[in-house]
């Protein structure tokens, strides 16, 4: 769906300057994950986002949770692999496009046409 972006692998590739765009862009948490890259929170209109991959032009994949609490123990626990935990509601990017987690209350029994 979307293409691949070049991503921070490590601390040492992220060069100084970024560090106020960050701050800027109110990105928080931030850790690296090993097979994600550089990851951070960041508070949006009615959830908290997971942004996977980020990189000088942006991320390339956000996951959302309904809580803070939900948000912080994902990217606190996550090892990279699969998906962060079962708390999540939907993904967006990368080569999935939209993914919708239809375990979580939110979405069970809805239907979609996207």
């Amino acid at each position: 769906m979307y293409p691949e972006i070049e991503y921070y692998k490590s601390w040492e590739e992220v060069p100084e300057d970024m560090y106020q765009e960050f701050e800027f862009s109110k990105y928080w948490a931030l850790r690296v994950i090993p097979g994600q890259g550089l990851c951070a929170l960041q508070e949006e209109l009615f959830t908290i986002a997971l942004l996977c991959k980020i990189g000088p032009s942006g991320y390339q994949g956000r996951y959302t949770f309904q809580t803070l609490l939900q948000g912080c123990k994902a990217i606190c626990t996550w090892s990279g692999e699969g998906r962060p935990g079962d708390d999540w509601i939907n993904y967006y990017g990368g080569q999935e496009g939209r993914v919708r987690n239809l375990q979580h209350p939110i979405n069970k029994g809805h239907i979609f046409n996207d």
